[in-house]
């Protein structure tokens, strides 16, 4: 749409959650959350599944069961206090384990994600399409036999408000290229 200005930016649960509720955001892609406050409304967009990534010969490759790395250190995307919201509590919550303590933290840089998981010790968690793209850069999910979470994205926007021409527009194209990457 000509003359419309867009921004896409990585934040939080929280922090989107706030933003929207102040009008600086007119919409959040995230995961979906269960227990949404009643002043937020939530299109489900896609889902698809975890994996446990690492760099290719990670000495931890082997490893079968998501137990096997409780101490390998591990790169995530919250803080601490966002734990609640986070993919990583839920993965080792529904295998009654504890939470890693080894945990780096890169809160809003993919590229430096990316870039510690394909160079370092350092294991990451990725959607599976994610982890397919890359591949090239010598990352590989682990064949675990744990059951991971799946990842529903959801788009999140202020149930008050309607959505502008633009906004439409941009939720159409973001269900388009999740048809296309997970079809």
């Amino acid at each position: 749409m000509p003359r419309v200005s867009l921004s896409l930016e990585e934040m939080t649960v929280p922090d989107a959650l706030a933003r929207l509720r102040n009008g600086e955001l007119d919409l959040a892609a995230i995961h979906h959350i269960p227990a949404l406050e009643r002043d937020f409304a939530q299109l489900p967009l896609c889902s698809t599944q975890f994996v446990v990534a690492m760099r290719e010969g990670h000495p931890l490759a082997g490893a079968r069961r998501l137990a096997e790395l409780l101490d390998a250190e591990r790169i995530v995307t919250a803080g601490a206090d966002h734990f609640p919201h986070s993919v990583m509590m839920s993965m080792f919550n529904a295998h009654g384990l504890p939470l890693p303590q080894r945990r780096l933290r890169a809160l809003s840089s993919f590229a430096v994600t990316l870039g510690l998981v394909a160079r370092s010790d350092v294991i990451g968690c990725f959607t599976k399409p994610l982890a397919a793209m890359v591949a090239p850069l010598g990352i590989r999910a682990a064949r675990l036999d744990d059951m991971l979470p799946s990842y529903a994205l959801s788009i999140l926007s202020r149930r008050d408000l309607l959505p502008t021409p633009a906004v439409t527009q941009f939720i159409a194209c973001l269900r388009q290229a999740a048809d296309e990457t997970l079809t």
